[in-house]
């Protein structure tokens, strides 16, 4: 017989859970206001006692999600090696995530290129059309000068 892991979502949602316990025996103490009331009749304050029942009831939930800690998965990793929320992870989503971003890096490098090269281009080819209009205008003087 294999043990059934507790699978969560998210570190968020197992605190929402401690959070929610807490909250029950919060909410029990609060029923519990008579009886704490008549304990309160020994000598000690019923803030101190109700104080100390809190205290009592987290440190046993947290012995009890030390214990049980090994049989909860958040995102499939294990309760104690998760530090923060995981989203899970697509393998062949993240290489071609990896590609793409690879993709941009190289368009930039090419644009960046294009920007030092295509203004030198665009000069040597104002430079040498100048010449041609020139040497043609030239060419037509003397045409129609010896007409």
């Amino acid at each position: 017989m294999t043990n059934q892991k507790i699978q969560l979502e998210s570190k968020s949602q197992f605190d929402s859970i401690k959070q929610t316990f807490q909250s029950m025996v919060l909410k029990s103490l609060e029923t519990k206001k008579s009886a704490i009331s008549n304990v309160a009749k020994t000598g000690r304050p019923a803030e101190v006692i109700t104080q100390e029942i809190v205290d009592r009831m987290d440190i046993w939930f947290q012995d009890l999600m030390a214990l049980a800690a090994d049989n909860i998965e958040i995102n499939g990793i294990p309760l104690n090696q998760v530090t923060e929320d995981h989203e899970p992870v697509d393998e062949q989503l993240l290489k071609e995530a990896d590609a793409l971003q690879q993709m941009v890096q190289d368009k930039l490098v090419q644009v960046a290129l294009l920007r030092k090269q295509i203004p030198s281009e665009i000069d040597k080819l104002n430079k040498e059309t100048l010449e041609i209009i020139t040497k043609n205008t030239q060419e037509a003087h003397l045409e129609f000068g010896n007409r």
